[in-house]
């Protein structure tokens, strides 16, 4: 089914892609963007807390940061991560958070993609143990203006990524290409979430 889905979007049919989506129960709609990423999120949460590896992406960074909060709540809440290590413009960041580096700095070792998880921190930095195996202490500075969470990120930055589940914010601005991206990076299902007046 993934496959056929998969083979529609590449082929620009995204009315018969989305409509096999929603037979199989993967559209999600909403009539309020605020419900929507609530029940985005809590189905994301779901999916984490029960082992399963899901992403959540959308085309601009205003939402990746909205649902990036919105999962970072969640967990913290849930007694997911371990203590809260930095407030940065009101990013709260704890140990055992997933995070992504959005710029090269060789000199820090880190790179533009660069996935990981806060390990702790100090007064002047936050310590990341990247997937690629290096332990980075991340300056504030850097933090502040390239560190995000890593539970949603652009269609752009899930270009080459696999999951076992990926999730779309879908809006007005998704057009076939990228929808096609968004909707493969899934290797057992993919899901849309829309607002629908």
């Amino acid at each position: 089914e993934e496959r056929f889905i998969a083979n529609a979007l590449r082929k620009g049919l995204t009315e018969l892609a989305v409509r096999r989506l929603d037979r199989h129960g993967r559209v999600t709609i909403a009539h309020n963007s605020d419900v929507l990423r609530d029940q985005m999120t809590l189905d994301w949460f779901e999916l984490h807390t029960s082992g399963r590896d899901a992403v959540m992406g959308a085309v601009h960074r205003s939402d990746v940061a909205d649902l990036n909060e919105r999962a970072h709540a969640l967990l913290e809440a849930g007694g997911e991560l371990g203590p809260l290590v930095a407030i940065v413009d009101e990013r709260r960041y704890c140990v055992g958070d997933r995070v992504l580096g959005l710029d090269n700095r060789y000199d820090l070792g880190i790179l533009n993609g660069d996935l990981g998880c806060i390990v702790g921190a100090n007064s002047s930095s936050i310590a990341v143990q990247l997937d690629v195996g290096r332990r980075v202490d991340l300056p504030i500075d850097y933090v502040t203006d390239y560190l995000q969470h890593a539970y949603s990120r652009t269609v752009h930055k899930t270009q080459g990524l696999t999951c076992e589940i990926a999730m779309l914010l879908g809006d007005d601005a998704l057009y076939a290409e990228l929808g096609y991206t968004a909707l493969t990076r899934g290797t057992q299902e993919n899901r849309v979430y829309t607002v629908v007046s």
